[in-house]
């Protein structure tokens, strides 16, 4: 997957997270993250009412959403954070949020366990 196909899935993914906020009242930027679907900015969290509106498990999501975005701009998203080496594409295709390589997420479920 190229750079742009990347890009336009994880903010798919953040629209749809973003689409379960309730109507909080708060009106929204004419640039705000929801009006704007092609957008390449990250999340605005100026209003943070509106994202605590959110459960956390879809906030966590966010975060990780935001965190790939950002990896992705800086070129960083093809390499593991813990061990620096490639993330194979078949990796990311299988979970596109992930930071780490296949390695590392095994040592760090097994030091989970013990």
């Amino acid at each position: 997957m190229n750079e742009k196909t990347i890009e336009k899935r994880l903010l798919k993914m953040q629209r749809e997270i973003l689409l379960k906020l309730p109507d909080t009242g708060v009106v929204c930027k004419s640039d705000c993250f929801c009006r704007n679907s092609t957008s390449e900015q990250n999340i605005d969290l100026d209003d943070l009412t509106a994202l605590f509106a959110l459960d956390p498990d879809s906030r966590r999501q966010l975060n990780l959403i935001n965190h790939a975005l950002n990896r992705l701009r800086r070129k960083e998203y093809y390499r593991c954070v813990q061990c620096g080496s490639q993330l194979s594409g078949e990796h990311l295709k299988k979970d596109p949020l992930t930071d780490l390589c296949e390695a590392c997420l095994q040592k760090q479920s097994d030091d989970s366990i013990h």
